[in-house]
C-alpha cells in the first residue's frame, strides 16, 4: 500500500497539491544544490515520496518550506553516495536550457554559465547556498526566507551577503583567468 493510501483524504488532497503546486520548484532547488537533470527527476519523486509519508505531521501552509528542507537533505544524501563512485568516463553532462530556436553557439555558451553557477554554488556553504538559491533564483523575500528556513531576518540577509560576497569574487577570479586565457 503507498503512503497516499494510507493517509486520510484531507492529507492526500494536500500531498497532490504540494506536487501540482511545487514540483518546478523543487526539482529547481536540487540542480541548483549540485545534482545533475536526471539525479533532479529521481530525487524529486523521492522528496515527493517522503511528503506523502511525513504530510501529516506537516502544518497547513508550510508545505514548502518542509519541500525545501527535504530536497536540500536529499541532494546532500545525493551528493555523498555520487562522490563514493568511480568516476565514469562521459559524466559530464551538457545541460542546455534551450531557446525556441536555439542555436549550437547558444546552447554551448549557456551550458557553460549554468555549469559555472552550478560550480559556484557548489562552492558555497549549505546555509549560504539555500539563502542565495530562495533569494535570488527563486525571488523570494528575505522575510518569507527567514520563515521557510526558520531563523531570523537577520540571519536571512547576512547569510545572503556573503554569498554575494564569495559569488563576486570567484566569478571576478574565473574572469581573470579567462582574460588570461584569451591573451
Amino acid at each position: 500500500m503507498s503512503p497516499l493510501e494510507l493517509a486520510s483524504a484531507g492529507d492526500r488532497a494536500r500531498a497532490k497539491a504540494a506536487v501540482v503546486a511545487y514540483y518546478d520548484f523543487v526539482w529547481r532547488v536540487l540542480r541548483r544544490h549540485g545534482l545533475s537533470s536526471d539525479e533532479a527527476d529521481d530525487t524529486t519523486q523521492e522528496v515527493f515520496a517522503v511528503l506523502a509519508t511525513k504530510i501529516s505531521f506537516v502544518g497547513p501552509g508550510a508545505e514548502k518550506a518542509y519541500l525545501f528542507q527535504t530536497a536540500g537533505r536529499l541532494a546532500a544524501n545525493v551528493r555523498r553516495r555520487r562522490a563514493r563512485l568511480p568516476a565514469q568516463a562521459g559524466d559530464e553532462e551538457l545541460d542546455a536550457h534551450p531557446d525556441p530556436r536555439p542555436t549550437p553557439e547558444s546552447l554551448a555558451d549557456a551550458n557553460e554559465q549554468w555549469s559555472l553557477l552550478d560550480a559556484l554554488l557548489a562552492r558555497l556553504p549549505d546555509e549560504q547556498r539555500s539563502v542565495f538559491i530562495l533569494c535570488e533564483l527563486e525571488t523570494m523575500t528575505a522575510s518569507e526566507v527567514a520563515v521557510m528556513l526558520d531563523v531570523p531576518p537577520g540571519t536571512v540577509a547576512s547569510r545572503l551577503r556573503r554569498a554575494r560576497t564569495l559569488l563576486l569574487a570567484w566569478m571576478e577570479e574565473v574572469a581573470a583567468d579567462t582574460r588570461k586565457d584569451e591573451r
